[in-house]
């Protein structure tokens, strides 16, 4: 443990910001010493008592923090719990938790130094954060190893804990006076830097940009949520932590024939409405993103491919003019009758505005839903509890089945109608997408043949000539190919049943047997195809079997 203290002293602060010195009202503000300037310094009295009560938060959460964890500590390390665990088990539960409790009495150490300089102890003028910056990377330290660590369900990776999490849950409720679960309490290193940042987002708040302590305030709003973001990315899934299995599952006899394993008293039915509830809330969530980013750049296409129509129809008008047509413009496969130029996408941005405010409103019975099943669920954990122990009460099982009964009858109906509603929603959207689609559609039939009878058609002869023209130009563009791999002469062909070939090049096509490889050998009937097409040749393998080659592929053996 000194080691990691030694190392968590090691730790350089992160540079302080520089202040430029500040000439107004008679007093000067800056980095060094807050005494010789705070006399002169004044805050308005709210603003000086909402600093005040900020200030004394985040101490007084501090302090008590580091009450509780000590506690937590003690009893652990003195084997206080009146059940034996592990060492290994031990070690599982207190990670580095006393490593914790050091960096937060620093940080304690710290507010009280920064309290003892501030001007007759005020606390609204104290440099709170600027004594807490120097601290923060060794709390960055203790927090990532603690969090990369955790396991939350703990209690179900090692399930032999429980006895003990329940002895010490006791031991914990008969020396604080209230009731203490350890789970919860060893939870709390893992929230503790969101409780911080609340606190500093409050002094952020109620510290004037001229206070001394401002830059420093905000220096630790960054560096705590850089930890936090660290802590995030060292976190572990929960198929990370190691299962044991070697130690039986606690088995729970429920009335009325119902039975659950591991704690589990609650009907499945339950738990699958809880996870559809998050799941269509997360849902709702992620189309109304959707269509707030999709439906601006739906506007904005339709927009430029309206640009494009009027352009098209302003060289058809063009055409029009040239060859003497007079044929009505009609671009549009929609019956809607309306010019090019009018664009409105007033009905499509109500229609959007319209889903995504019934989106919103569907949000609310899943948020009040939430709480409700939340708590049904704690009161099936702590009959679980009770079982184990043998003390259940009937009747108290009984009420609660049927709080449960009614509760998967309401979650259904609520489930089923939001289900239901997000998809007439999202259709709703669509057919205004498709209506909007509508205005740049451009009919793909009837404009060739706009013009067909203005154009001017060729002579036999001269089409005859032209056609000479293209296959002599072709012609040349082939030699041209085929000079840099020569293909064997047709007129020096040889007697089918005596000329053989070499595979230079492979090919293969549905006509070619799958297994012929470059360098094999081929029988060749000719240089020719059934049509005299010179660029493949007619050949057969070993087998007999006849097909069609490319020449230029070929090597012909003397």
């Amino acid at each position: 443990m000194q080691v990691g203290h030694e190392a968590s002293r090691r730790q350089q602060p992160p540079p302080t910001p520089r202040r430029q010195a500040f000439q107004g009202n008679g007093f000067r503000v800056g980095p060094a010493g807050f005494s010789d300037s705070c006399s002169n310094y004044k805050m308005d009295e709210t603003m000086e008592n909402q600093r005040t009560n900020a200030v004394r938060e985040l101490i007084e959460n501090e302090k008590l923090f580091k009450k509780q964890m000590t506690l937590v500590s003690d009893i652990m390390t003195k084997n206080r719990v009146p059940v034996s665990i592990t060492p290994a088990d031990l070690a599982a539960v207190k990670l580095n938790l006393d490593d914790y409790i050091y960096t937060s009495a620093q940080m304690i150490r710290a507010y009280e130094n920064a309290v003892a300089e501030a001007p007759n102890g005020k606390l609204a003028y104290a440099c709170v954060c600027k004594h807490l910056v120097p601290t923060l990377p060794a709390f960055r330290n203790v927090m990532v190893a603690y969090i990369k660590d955790y396991d939350p369900e703990i209690l179900q990776h090692r399930p032999h804990l429980v006895e003990y999490f329940d002895k010490a849950g006791e031991l914990l409720h008969r020396l604080e006076g209230q009731m203490v679960i350890l789970s919860d309490r060893l939870l709390k290193p893992f929230q503790r830097p969101f409780h911080i940042t609340c606190i500093l987002h409050r002094l952020d708040k109620y510290t004037p940009e001229l206070h001394p302590d401002s830059a420093y305030v905000k220096q630790a709003k960054i560096a705590i949520q850089k930890a936090c973001d660290d802590a995030e990315a060292a976190k572990r899934a929960d198929g990370d932590y190691k299962q044991y299995d070697d130690f039986p599952q606690l088995t729970v006899d429920v009335s009325a024939g119902n039975s659950a394993a591991g704690g589990a008293f609650e009907n499945s039915r339950m738990t699958n409405y809880r996870k559809k509830g998050k799941k269509l809330s997360l849902l709702i969530e992620d189309l109304s993103k959707w269509i707030k980013l999709n439906s601006e750049d739906l506007k904005s296409f339709i927009e430029n491919r309206r640009l494009l129509i009027k352009a098209v129809r302003e060289l058809l008008q063009s055409l029009d003019s040239a060859v003497g047509s007079s044929l009505p413009l009609n671009f549009h496969a929609s019956s809607v009758q309306h010019q090019i130029r009018i664009f409105d996408p007033t009905m499509f941005n109500r229609a959007s505005e319209e889903v995504l405010d019934r989106l919103k409103l569907l949000t609310a019975p899943l948020k009040k839903m939430k709480p409700s099943l939340k708590k049904l669920k704690s009161r099936a954990n702590d009959i679980a509890k009770t079982q184990r122990n043998r003390t259940a009460n009937p009747a108290t099982i009984d009420a609660y089945r049927r709080d449960e009964k009614k509760a998967m009858a309401l979650s259904e109906a609520i489930l089923g109608k939001t289900e239901k509603a997000i998809k007439a929603l999202f259709l709703h959207y669509l057919s205004h997408v498709q209506r909007l689609f509508n205005y740049a559609a451009i009919k793909e039939n009837g404009l060739d043949e706009r013009y067909t009878k203005a154009l001017v058609r060729l002579r036999e002869a001269d089409l005859k000539s032209q056609v000479e023209v293209i296959i002599a130009i072709w012609e040349r563009q082939s030699k041209v190919a085929q000079g840099s791999n020569p293909r064997p002469n047709t007129k020096d062909a040889p007697t089918p049943a005596h000329c053989k070939a070499r595979i230079v090049y492979h090919y293969s096509d549905h006509q070619t047997p799958p297994n012929l490889q470059v360098n094999d050998v081929v029988y060749v009937f000719r240089w020719t195809d059934a049509v005299r097409n010179p660029e493949w040749a007619e050949v057969s393998d070993r087998t007999g079997r006849r097909f069609f080659y490319p020449s230029s592929r070929l090597e012909r053996l003397s």
